[in-house]
């Protein structure tokens, strides 16, 4: 849909997709999905989000030291199309893919600006990047 739009808005129908988001200078829409679906989380994980939310993602109690802060457990599914395919599972395993300098940023909008440097779609293992 945003190759469509960018294509008709530059008046371009020989670039690719790539080429015209950096024409265009937008992120991708997957992209700019994982982002929020991140910030979502961070707010979660912070305690700055909706009560109902709460419950949705929560750290990983380990008695183990790892190398990593801030992990969060990777909730047991037993179905794809509502078990992987969920908020749930998919936000786990984004917060997981960040680099450990992301997760323990002290506020939402340091989180943010670095969010915004990060490229995703190498590290991120999701089930859209698949």
């Amino acid at each position: 849909m945003q190759y469509r739009a960018l294509r008709l808005v530059f008046n371009d129908f020989t670039s690719s997709y790539e080429e015209l988001l950096q024409k265009s200078k937008l992120p991708a829409l997957h992209l700019s999905r994982v982002r929020s679906m991140a910030i979502e989380t961070y707010k979660i994980l912070n305690g700055i989000s909706p009560v109902y939310l709460q419950d949705l993602v929560s750290f990983k109690n380990s008695q183990y030291s790892f190398r990593y802060d801030n992990l969060v457990q990777v909730p047991q599914v037993a179905t794809t199309k509502y078990g992987k395919h969920s908020f749930r599972y998919e936000a786990t395993r984004v917060w997981n893919s960040l680099p450990n300098e992301f997760r323990v940023a002290d506020t939402l909008d340091e989180f943010a600006r670095l969010l915004w440097t990060w490229g995703g779609q190498s590290m991120c293992q999701c089930q859209m990047c698949r």
